[in-house]
């Protein structure tokens, strides 16, 4: 048995695989990340768990689509509803530490999440007829049906699911600090986001004819968080190290809409001729460039690494700001141009009065929202 499962014979692995696949390494890189920044931290170690077993679940429905035979699939679908059923009690903790709940029903209920997911999982893995039976073949290859405790599953992760969005709106609702509401209301967004990867189980319903895009919520999800991370310091992650480590995995997702782009053409491309092929694989390496360039320098401003030549820049600030009539309209063009090249989150600006020679504020910028 672990011969073929480990046989590269036993699977028929397609290009429309490789966004899947490389989504699940964002999301392992962004729990191994998040976990190193603070280990003891419970809020660090769920969400490092979280995403995880985001990891686990899209390598799994890579080997499951490129199954030859019924029994893998059964085997690796297994693994992916394991991570996926324990995967919730994980969810809920999260929103529970990230809103700072330690007390009260939530806490109880919180319990009951990890007796039920762990009851699901041991299901899964021990009496897999009563949650999978049988196979469905799609075109994009095959998936195991849903049999009664998947029905009943299925109930609970939209319970814990709505539970956990009330969870994170009812902190953003209660904090008065402007960071955390920035922070509660992108990490609503972003687990939103995720819970469309929740639709893949349709497809042991026989709702899926056509490719089923898991690597979309895996990578907006990646995203949205790497964003809140970089700009409100998410759970409290702010170094050059980290902002360098995300920039990386962030020009990164560069491909992911090239990839996209292969695998939908990719039936298409075989049928062409090998001058007709050529001519398409030129055109479209300097379409890529011209799309990398317009691209990467967004992606580099936002992680404070693009360079800016100083004389310009100089040049510039001073045309702006000597365009503005009014005292009040050149210390704002002047924060503005600041903050833009010099990347400063905080700005105080003072005047000096030509008669007397003190110096008087006229504007600070960037401090209401440390809380200060």
């Amino acid at each position: 048995m672990w011969q073929e499962v480990f046989s590269a014979h036993s699977y028929d692995f397609k290009p429309w695989i490789i966004p899947t696949f490389v989504s699940s390494f964002f999301c392992l890189f962004l729990a191994i990340f998040v976990y190193l920044k603070n280990r003891k931290s419970t809020l660090n170690r769920t969400f490092s768990l979280f995403s995880f077993l985001i990891f686990i679940i899209c390598t799994g429905v890579v080997f499951t689509m490129s199954s030859k035979e019924d029994w893998l699939v059964i085997f690796w679908d297994r693994i992916v509803y394991t991570a996926f059923v324990i995967n919730y009690a994980f969810l809920y903790h999260f929103g529970l530490a990230f809103s700072k709940i330690k007390k009260g029903l939530p806490v109880q209920l919180l319990r009951l999440c990890y007796l039920a997911s762990a009851s699901f999982a041991m299901i899964v893995l021990f009496k897999t007829e009563y949650f999978l039976s049988g196979v469905y073949r799609y075109v994009w290859g095959p998936h195991a049906k849903a049999a009664l405790f998947h029905h009943i599953f299925m109930v609970y992760a939209a319970a814990v699911t709505v539970g956990f969005l009330f969870t994170v709106f009812g902190h953003y609702r209660r904090t008065t600090r402007t960071t955390e509401k920035q922070q509660a209301k992108y990490m609503f967004l972003a687990f939103f986001v995720l819970m469309f990867l929740s639709f893949g189980a349709l497809t042991a319903y026989g709702v899926g004819a056509t490719y089923p895009f898991t690597f979309l919520p895996g990578t907006i999800f990646v995203s949205i968080v790497a964003f809140t991370i970089i700009r409100y310091r998410l759970m409290e992650i702010e170094t050059v190290i980290h902002k360098t480590m995300l920039w990386l995995a962030t020009s990164a997702l560069v491909f992911i809409p090239i990839s996209v782009l292969l695998l939908l053409l990719w039936p298409w491309l075989k049928s062409l001729s090998p001058w007709a092929g050529g001519a398409i694989i030129v055109f479209s390496f300097f379409g890529f460039l011209w799309y990398y360039h317009r691209l990467q320098p967004r992606i580099d401003h936002f992680f404070q690494r693009r360079r800016f030549d100083p004389y310009q820049v100089l040049f510039r600030v001073v045309s702006k700001v000597s365009s503005q009539e009014e005292l009040e309209g050149a210390v704002t063009v002047l924060n503005s141009e600041l903050k833009t090249y010099l990347y400063s989150r905080n700005l105080v600006t003072y005047i000096q009065d030509e008669e007397t020679g003190e110096y008087r504020l006229e504007s600070e910028r960037g401090y209401e929202e440390r809380g200060i």
